[in-house]
């Protein structure tokens, strides 16, 4: 799995549903487990390519129009 497929995952998920997609709804997307999300949601806030919010649900956004345009 690379960051990528989490990025594409976060993007499909906010354009199906208008807004983020949880950790296990992450998770389930890409075959992994919400522990496994989490670390690949760091690499990609320390890239900025998204944020979000510590400690707050469904708080991811995409930053980076190279972001949106994945799919």
């Amino acid at each position: 799995m690379t960051d990528r497929r989490v990025l594409e995952a976060i993007v499909e998920f906010w354009a199906e549903h208008g807004y983020s997609p949880s950790l296990r709804e992450i998770g389930k997307a890409v075959g992994r487990a919400p522990s496994v999300v989490s670390r690949h949601l760091a690499y990609l806030r320390n890239k900025g390519l998204i944020a979000y919010d510590d400690g707050i649900t469904r708080s991811i956004r995409v930053l980076r129009q190279e972001a949106q345009d994945v799919r």
